[in-house]
């Protein structure tokens, strides 16, 4: 496996097609006038400029994808917006090819400083356990691992609980998905879904290599960081507590990452000193390191704790057993479904018979809205109870899972609501949902009891919502004319669908519903997007794109005074020059459509990196060009990306770029070109300040309509025709 990461292609349908004829000479010679085609001249601004807002001065803070934000399969999730207005700090992107050094630095940048709970300090420390004193006294040493198999047999022999295991390959690496692995812990307390699914699961972590199987028999359960409830790290001294934090924290982050995962538990023992971490959407928090005390009283207490609580407890909303998760055989919680909490689809019973069929994305991040996307099929419970319904194929639906926060909430809601309500016309375009589940908004897990607030911290909720429609990521394109119907599907909107087995569920004004969200059509209906990125810019079952997650869309036409106007939000990697501009003070521009045009140039730029691993088309890594420039966008320092995408205005700059792209992306640029003039990256705004360049961009977008979403769409389809 080459350094640069690999991305897993999920398979999709083939898409509705027209069968392809031989260009015509007339055809050549269009695509040739404009691949010569130069950019628009540039207009003059009549509007006034828009200058940046002074603030006093802050300390530079946000909350947050993580940028957080580690990829997985390639995706950098972050949403840099502090809850208050501050200056943006720089947010440091988690690279899976990065040292373990330079990984732990850029995770614990971003991640900060563990705050201390004192919900976990009654909880693990001072109340005491049910097995607790029935545990025998220990004769190995505290801190080392010969102590922590000790105490996993005493435990064992109280409780008849196998899954607390001291790891005979501690140390050596687990594979997480591919070109990406992370070290063994030195203890586990295992899942009860994984223990169930393979009972022999205990002893193949407890040995020092994997056990060979014999031939004619199954083979042995791999290890995978999806079995892990609870990671474990020991060390003889206490003075080697930071890095045992630092270890402990990389694995939690590592489990927070696999699927369906809403926190993380952890244990570092130093010596005689132990202290407790959790890991979830909200932050990082720990218990008070204490010394164990006579007779190892605490150690026995908190194990004991951890192995008490079911797999909803350790944080399992569902669980699989496979190495790379993202094609596992998925165990649905009982208890993963929330609350239903709106009544938008009042035609649509409540979900019932959820199965998860495969995990179609995810971002990887325990902070911030870590959002995963599945293919799942269910059921919809009668809206009247007492009618009698004939039996039915379970309709195939798209499920999102996320981590949200009351305040970004009010609008997204304003907008489903407003979608629900409007007419057919008015929601062409528009993804309707079947069902969405909200929990409580809280920092910490239910089993703590009472919730406890931190300084800085907002709490969260756990989000579950069904889309009428299933998705595939944008990878699902294989050639320059997929990609571009695919972005223009993202742009404007407009797509006829049957809605498949949902269609016998619908009210008329429904039934032959749009069912894909534009952007275009989503500024009509009065809201920006702002966070256009590869998780969020995807491919419906015939091939087109649609632009999907409202979590922070807000109102456009609000007063530019506003506050959601002066904070930055979107993903890192795909964050637009003027938005990454001078980023020790509040965000001196409004987010508008030119941004949501140059984040979309960015995630085709992403996708035109990728290239099927050594011809194996569902494996993709990036060509070595491609990821160098990927490594540059998602650097931790915001000047820096600022001062690096500001250069793509430079042609020169901007033909180095499209030498990343991979060969299979056969006149990629005509594409990108399109997206480039449409937004500020073109050599009009060479030596523009923000504020003029913004000003320029309104004129454009606005009076002049030199630029607008009319534009970009007429391009790409005459483009179509000739790729």
């Amino acid at each position: 496996m080459p350094s640069y990461y690999a991305e897993r292609r999920a398979p999709r349908p083939a898409p509705n097609r027209r069968a392809s004829t031989p260009q015509t000479a007339r055809q050549a010679r269009r695509l040739t006038r404009l691949l010569l085609r130069p950019p628009p001249p540039a207009q003059a601004a009549t509007t006034q400029l828009r200058r940046p807002i002074n603030f006093n001065s802050t300390r530079p803070r946000r909350t947050g994808r993580a940028r957080e934000a580690v990829g997985l399969l390639g995706m950098s999730d972050l949403d840099v917006a502090p809850t208050q207005s501050s200056p943006m700090k720089s947010s440091p992107s988690v690279s899976m090819t990065a040292t373990v050094e330079a990984r732990e630095q850029q995770l614990f940048a971003h991640m900060g400083k563990p705050r201390l709970s004192k919900a976990m300090d009654k909880y693990f420390l001072a109340t005491p356990s049910k097995y607790e004193a029935k545990i025998r006294k220990l004769a190995s040493k505290l801190g080392t691992e010969a102590g922590m198999k000790e105490i996993a047999d005493a435990i064992k022999d109280v409780t008849g609980d196998r899954r607390l295991v001291g790891c005979g390959n501690s140390g050596s690496p687990i594979k997480l998905a591919p070109g990406e692995r992370e070290n063994t812990p030195d203890a586990v307390i295992l899942t009860h879904a994984a223990v169930a699914a393979a009972p022999d699961l205990p002893f193949v972590w407890a040995q020092s290599e994997h056990p060979k199987s014999t031939e004619g028999t199954p083979p042995s359960p791999q290890r995978a960081y999806s079995q892990i409830a609870v990671a474990i790290e020991v060390k003889e001294s206490d003075t080697k507590s930071a890095e045992a934090r630092n270890q402990v924290l990389r694995r939690l982050h590592m489990i927070c990452t696999t699927a369906l995962r809403a926190h993380a538990i952890g244990v570092t023992l130093c010596g005689d000193v132990l202290q407790v971490y959790l890991v979830n959407a909200c932050g990082v928090f720990t218990t008070s390191a204490r010394e164990c005390g006579e007779k190892a009283v605490l150690l026995r207490r908190v194990l004991s704790h951890l192995i008490e609580l079911d797999d909803n407890g350790l944080g399992m909303l569902a669980s699989t057993n496979e190495v790379d998760d993202a094609f596992g055989s998925f165990v649905v919680s009982d208890k993963f479904l929330p609350p239903r909490a709106h009544d938008f689809e009042s035609e649509l019973g409540d979900i019932s018979d959820l199965e998860i069929q495969e995990l179609l994305f995810r971002r990887r991040s325990c902070l911030g809205r870590a959002t995963s996307a599945f293919r799942v099929t269910a059921r919809h419970a009668p809206v009247d109870r007492t009618s009698i319904t004939l039996p039915s194929t379970a309709p195939e639906y798209a499920m999102t899972v996320a981590w949200v926060e009351q305040s970004r909430l009010d609008d997204a809601i304003a907008l489903r609501r407003k979608m629900h309500a409007a007419s057919r016309i008015d929601t062409e375009g528009l993804s309707l949902s079947a069902g969405i589940y909200r929990d409580d908004f809280r920092t910490l897990p239910t089993f703590f009891g009472d919730d406890e607030s931190f300084d800085g911290i907002v709490p969260r909720a756990l989000e579950v919502v069904f889309h009428r429609q299933c998705y595939q990521p944008l990878n699902t394109a294989t050639t320059t004319r997929e990609l571009a119907q695919a972005v223009l599907g993202v742009v404007k909107g407009e797509h006829g669908d049957q809605l498949g087995g949902l269609a016998f569920a619908l009210p008329s004004r429904h039934a032959r519903s749009h069912d894909n969200a534009g952007h275009r059509n989503l500024y009509k209906l009065g809201y920006i997007h702002r966070d256009i990125s590869y998780g969020n810019a995807v491919i419906d079952r015939d091939g087109v794109g649609a632009l999907i997650d409202y979590h922070l869309a807000v109102p456009h036409d609000r007063p530019c005074t506003e506050l959601h106007h002066r904070i930055r939000y979107g993903t890192w990697p795909y964050l637009a020059c003027s938005i990454l501009a001078q980023p020790n003070e509040p965000l001196g521009v409004v987010h508008e459509r030119w941004h949501d045009i140059e984040s979309l140039f960015y995630v085709v730029m992403e996708v035109s990196f990728r290239e099927p691993y050594q011809g194996n088309n569902e494996e993709l890594v990036m060509t070595p060009k491609g990821e160098t420039i990927w490594g540059d966008w998602n650097r931790p320092e915001a000047h820096l990306v600022y001062a690096i995408k500001e250069k793509l205005r430079m042609d020169k700059a901007y033909r180095s770029l499209l030498g990343g792209c991979a060969h299979r992306w056969t006149n990629i640029r005509l594409l990108i070109d399109i997206l480039r003039r449409n937004c500020g990256l073109d050599s009009r705004f060479l030596g523009l300040e923000v504020a003029e360049e913004d000003s320029e961009l309104g004129e454009l977008w606005g009076p002049s309509k030199a630029m607008s979403h009319e534009s970009i769409i007429t391009d790409i389809e005459q483009l179509l025709p000739l790729l």
